[in-house]
């Protein structure tokens, strides 16, 4: 029995030697593979460090050769650029024309100029806010500004001819005349709350006769100075003002042109996106496109698309439905029969619906006398506080409504520049005239402080301009995207804008007339 259980332990001891052998072997064979296949992946790593340090040799070498180009490219334009101070701007254009001195030649094509970006100091457009051309002026205390409407008041009359003021924007006034001076007396000596109220409507009174109805703006004089009398004894009075509420004026004092203050009833914005009365009963059973011409919110975000696409520079405005409406009303570069029908519009919806119809086909923009080619929609530039477009006043009290651009063509140039009286601090402004038929056009603005950016820059007269439409791309997309607007303003004959308030049509808005 013991011998059989030595054999027996023997046996045992003999399989267990074979397991442990045979296990041995496996974790040797497994040890030499991971062996191997480190040795495989470190040879990788090799070839990818090896190729690492030659693309970064690459790189290090491009760099420095950007380096050397761009210095070279520095050093041309600070080469060129002080071989052009001491001469005007001189350059022909792809059709052959010539761009000559400032002396009254034609100039018909010009670009805006700019210095290198390290050397450039950018114009803040808010600094034309304070109109420093009129002097120091004083800010006035008190004041209301808003009337509840629906209210009934008589508002001295103020006419500017071609001139249309939106709520919220600047109106600044030169009064010298004996009569001019004796309106503001009567604005600054109203009771409340109609005090330093004034009704500004753009003339003449035969133009606003032929309107549907005369919708002015009232405006609140905010600041004004009282200069030292020249001549005659006369002071000159410096004022700006802001444009508060519209108005409906009776047509029945348009009539007589001696009177001084008209009857006034404030108008309701009507800010709320109502649905016609018509719909309201079965608005659950009517398609929601139907409703889609009242929708405020949708209004106003197809307002904001397509100023991206048309008026980048005013892109960037923030503000409610009805704010939207007047901020790009006015900056349009439309003439003042346009924007006064984008005035009378009875509420925000449309008011929008109008300008969906406008800046659909908003195209080229030409001279109102002969036709011209002057410039396009992607040449404008913002260089005021309120856009692209601003309100200024000269020093012979006449008010210029101006839209300012980065490049126009067919100018000419009649003069020296001038830094008296600019309307932009660091230029100085020089007449500019249509090459084509002689009409005053606006003026070229060129900076006289070193690194002012952009160097020059032009701001033209909105009354002379006139817009060519078409019905492009803009168009169709719209008409894709549910038809928001688009009726609302049409091609007519000649290019001419079809306006359509609510649904009474007021024709043709002939581009021609100021």
């Amino acid at each position: 029995m013991l011998r059989r259980q030595q054999g027996l332990g023997s046996s045992r001891r003999s399989s267990r030697r074979s397991k442990l052998s045979r296990l041995l072997s496996s974790h040797s064979i497994i040890i030499i593979i991971s062996s191997s296949s480190q040795a495989q992946q470190m040879r990788r790593c090799s070839k990818s460090c090896s190729r690492m340090d030659s693309w970064q040799k690459r790189l290090k070498l491009m760099q420095q050769q950007q380096l050397e180009l761009l210095q070279q490219t520095t050093e041309l334009a600070g080469a060129a650029g002080g071989a052009a101070g001491g001469r005007q701007w001189d350059r022909s254009n792809s059709s052959g024309g010539s761009v000559n001195d400032s002396s009254g030649s034609s100039l018909q094509e010009t670009d805006e100029v700019d210095e290198p970006a390290e050397a450039c100091t950018r114009f803040d457009p808010n600094v034309t806010a304070s109109h420093q051309y009129l002097g120091d002026v004083d800010e006035l205390e008190g004041g209301y500004g808003y009337l509840q409407e629906g209210t009934t008041a008589r508002l001295p009359l103020l006419m500017l001819d071609g001139v249309v003021l939106f709520p919220g924007c600047q109106l600044p006034l030169l009064l010298s005349t004996a009569a001019e001076q004796h309106l503001l007396e009567r604005a600054l000596a109203a009771p409340p709350p109609f005090a330093r109220l004034l009704a500004v409507l753009p003339g003449p009174r035969s133009w606003l006769q032929g309107l549907p109805r005369s919708v002015a703006c009232t405006a609140e004089v905010r600041q004004m100075r009282r200069s030292q009398g020249e001549g005659d004894g006369r002071k000159p009075v410096a004022v700006l003002t802001l444009g508060r509420q519209r108005a409906e004026v009776a047509q029945e004092a348009l009539v007589a042109r001696s009177q001084s203050s008209v009857l006034v009833r404030i108008l309701s914005e009507g800010c709320q996106a109502d649905v016609p009365q018509p719909m309201r009963g079965y608005a659950s059973a009517i398609h929601p496109a139907l409703t889609k011409p009242w929708d405020l919110r949708l209004l106003s975000g197809r307002v904001r698309q397509l100023i991206q696409l048309v008026l980048m520079p005013v892109a960037s405005f923030q503000g409610s439905p009805l704010e939207l409406s007047y901020y790009v009303s006015h900056n349009l570069p439309l003439q003042p029969g346009t924007r006064q029908l984008l005035l009378t519009a009875s509420c925000p919806a449309e008011r929008l619906r109008l300008l969906l119809g406008l800046l659909e086909r908003l195209d080229q923009l030409g001279c109102s006398e002969c036709g011209a080619q002057l410039a396009t929609t992607a040449d404008v530039l913002g260089m005021t506080s309120e856009g692209i477009s601003g309100t200024f006043v000269n020093s012979h009290g006449y008010v210029h409504e101006m839209v300012s651009f980065k490049r126009v063509h067919r100018v000419q140039l009649e003069g020296q520049p001038e830094t008296a009286h600019s309307w932009f601090p660091g230029y100085a402004w020089t007449i500019a005239y249509c090459s084509t038929c002689g009409q005053h056009l606006g003026w070229r603005f060129t900076a006289v402080e070193p690194g002012l950016s952009p160097r020059l820059f032009w701001g033209l007269r909105r009354q002379v301009l006139t817009c060519s439409t078409r019905p492009g791309a803009r168009g169709q997309q719209q008409q894709q995207q549910g038809g928001v607007g688009g009726g609302a303003a049409g091609p007519g004959a000649g290019g001419a804008l079809v306006i359509q308030l609510g649904n009474l049509p007021v024709g043709a808005v002939n581009e021609q007339e100021g």
